[in-house]
């Protein structure tokens, strides 16, 4: 997959298939209407993002 804010953002869910595609579920779509819930990617602009930083915890 090419780079993608979405990899780095803190509202990203990975979603593994049965067959074991991956898909990156945008969490804020469950909140706002305006975000996909599965942007197609690579996602380079988006106003919802908010990295990721290392010491918060990821939450499943």
């Amino acid at each position: 997959m090419a780079y993608s804010l979405c990899e780095l953002c803190r509202h990203k869910k990975d979603v593994v298939s049965g067959t074991g595609s991956r898909f990156l579920l945008c969490g804020k779509s469950q909140r706002d209407r305006r975000f996909p819930k599965y942007p197609p990617q690579p996602v380079l602009e988006c106003v919802g993002f908010e990295p990721t930083t290392e010491q918060e915890p990821r939450l499943p």
